[in-house]
């Protein structure tokens, strides 16, 4: 079953920035975040009495997997591998096919020179 961990709000008014980590209900002054849960449905209802610009609304939920549960990954573009995984499977990066590319790549062009970087430097 489906658990909520934690819900984040932020909201800006004027020239300030508010934002609330909450697991229940809140109200203020000028706003009233209202959070329910019943079983695997979550609602957030939001009342202003006020003009304000929502920043963030995010919930979190906690899931409890049995040892034999299996994950459906990927499957948003066509050309994606989409497979069911077990809990403990991992997913290969796409770092190992950047070499097969910069090879391919400087086959066909032999005069161009590439820099490699990796990690936070790689644009």
């Amino acid at each position: 079953m489906i658990k909520l961990d934690s819900v984040t709000f932020s909201y800006e008014y004027g020239d300030e920035t508010f934002t609330v980590h909450t697991r229940r209900s809140i109200k203020s002054d000028l706003v009233s975040l209202n959070i329910s849960t019943e079983g695997d449905v979550f609602t957030a209802s939001l009342d202003s009495s006020e003009e304000i610009t929502i920043t963030e609304l995010t919930a979190v939920f906690r899931f409890g997997y049995c040892e034999t549960d299996r994950i459906f990954l990927n499957g948003y573009q066509s050309w994606t591998d989409s497979i069911e995984h077990s809990i403990y499977d991992k997913m290969r990066g796409i770092e190992h096919k950047f070499q097969e590319i910069c090879f391919c790549f400087l086959i066909v062009c032999p005069d161009l020179t590439l820099t490699v970087a990796y990690g936070s430097d790689f644009v």
